[in-house]
């Protein structure tokens, strides 16, 4: 490996540019006999000699990147370039790039200052861009401990064998499950002199599945000046933006040659079941997909909000509910397997309100990711509704009264700051009447009374010891009418 002096006697008393030229004619004379080694993947070419000029100190390598095309970029991600063979620490305060072919090369991903440890070694990344054709070097000022110590960067820029005429490839929205070819006619094109042979082409990330190609793929053979038709396929297996790519491999500078691909997954399309039911029955909303399913099943998470003006059902298995005058709203939230299109249900009871029917209001609907944050896909739902049926229409068909005279007083003490407290209510006829205590999932967790009462003023004691600190919905309701007040439980 070159290792090169620090150059401690010459640093003070020549300019940059001087001991520039002074690394360049040593790292183009024969004087070091150095050889050329291949690395590839993700890192370079490195120019190595087994004549160590200094051990003393720290060691940095010259890394050429070959061959690339104008205007591409290649990065290297280089092992052990720098080495710190001594048993002192090293602290580098920079990395330099000097040189008339500096606007080619570029460092990636320093943070200064850092220390290199005794007998340990530094990882660095470089990226070289050829602006022109023509080979170009440049030297590598690696500042530590306040001596400069000198590497290089070597590449050629070369002109391109192939041309893509349609670099991105953009199909649009298509619906989970469905597909649509490219109109694309032309793909890949020979730019060179030479016959060449495309020897292979794949389908590469970030989504490998959701392209396809149906006609022309490799390997195929192009003369000078030739192009050659693929025709391509988008099949979303998701919902939302998806990008993948199409690689064309053959043997010279530029391979493999890379098309992006683009595409929307659609299928947000969401619908809220429509129901009836008696008062006092339950029955199950559904939010469906009314897209085709993916072809793969995706798991996703999400959450919708639902309202009606008027809540002529009481929902469980819900979050975040709210109940405000006679209308109310919350929350479903969940998993979605993928593997149906039922996304979500959750339980209603049917009670008496001042409608027969009411709008059940998908007001939003929302994709989410693992974190929980909302994913940038449009939705469109279609809202459903709730009907009661069976209602008395004897003298007219029996509605709640949002007037009436049942009332609900607040439960006392409130805030509730121990285990008793006391329920103040009044009906109007003798009805079956039902007092609970709710929590804000829609779930019963305490019933107060159930019983047939007379009309009247009534007073219930209640025992709370076994209901968790929180805020609850007291909810009373007779075969006519129903009321709800919010309450705290505080110790």
């Amino acid at each position: 490996m070159i290792t090169l002096k620090p150059l401690m006697p010459l640093h003070r008393a020549l300019s940059v540019d001087t001991l520039f030229h002074v690394f360049v004619f040593l790292l183009l004379t024969s004087v070091v006999g150095a050889q050329v080694e291949s690395v590839h993947a993700l890192s370079a070419v490195e120019v190595k000699h087994d004549h160590v000029l200094d051990s003393s100190f720290l060691i940095v390598k010259i890394v050429d990147f070959r061959k690339v095309v104008v205007g591409t970029t290649k990065d290297s991600v280089v092992n052990a370039m720098i080495q710190n063979p001594s048993s002192f620490p090293a602290r580098v305060d920079s990395i330099v790039i000097i040189g008339n072919n500096s606007p080619n090369f570029s460092v990636l991903a320093e943070s200064y200052p850092f220390v290199v440890q005794p007998r340990s070694t530094h990882t660095s990344a470089f990226r070289f861009k050829p602006l022109t054709l023509g080979l170009k070097d440049v030297a590598l000022r690696v500042y530590a401990s306040g001596i400069a110590f000198w590497g290089a960067l070597a590449g050629e820029g070369v002109n391109p064998v192939v041309s893509l005429p349609n670099p991105l490839i953009d199909f649009g929205g298509v619906p989970t499950g469905q597909w649509r070819d490219s109109l694309v006619s032309v793909t890949i094109k020979n730019v060179s002199n030479n016959a060449l042979t495309i020897t292979r082409t794949w389908h590469g990330g970030p989504d490998s599945l959701s392209f396809s190609t149906i006609k022309g793929a490799g390997p195929f053979t192009l003369k000078p000046g030739e192009s050659h038709a693929m025709t391509l396929r988008f099949t979303p297996r998701i919902i939302g933006p998806v990008s993948g790519s199409l690689l064309f491999e053959f043997n010279g500078v530029g391979s493999p040659a890379v098309v992006q691909l683009l595409g929307t997954g659609l299928g947000n399309r969401i619908i809220i079941s429509t129901d009836s039911a008696a008062v006092g029955e339950h029955r199950t909303i559904t939010l469906r997909l009314l897209d085709s399913l993916p072809s793969q099943p995706i798991p996703m998470k999400f959450r919708a909000h639902v309202s009606s003006p008027v809540a002529n059902y009481f929902p469980s298995n819900v979050s975040h509910l709210n109940l405000s005058g006679e209308s109310i709203a919350f929350d479903v939230e969940g998993d979605w397997p993928g593997t149906s299109q039922v996304i979500d249900s959750f339980d209603v009871e049917a009670v008496l309100a001042s409608r027969q029917t009411s709008p059940l209001q998908l007001d939003s609907f929302v994709w989410l990711d693992t974190a929980g944050n909302a994913l940038p896909y449009q939705t469109s739902a279609q809202n459903g509704s709730f009907t009661l049926t069976n209602l008395c229409t004897a003298g007219g068909t029996r509605l709640v009264n949002a007037s009436g005279s049942i009332s609900l007083a607040m439960i006392h003490p409130h805030p509730i700051e121990g285990d008793q407290a006391s329920v103040e209510f009044q009906t109007s006829e003798d009805s079956p009447t039902r007092i609970e205590l709710v929590d804000l999932n829609g779930l019963s967790v305490l019933t107060i009374i159930n019983g047939v009462l007379p009309p009247g003023t009534h007073s219930i004691s209640v025992d709370l010891h076994s209901v968790p600190n929180g805020t609850y919905l007291l909810r009373m309701r007779t075969r006519t009418e129903s009321l709800s007040e919010t309450v705290v439980l505080f110790r």
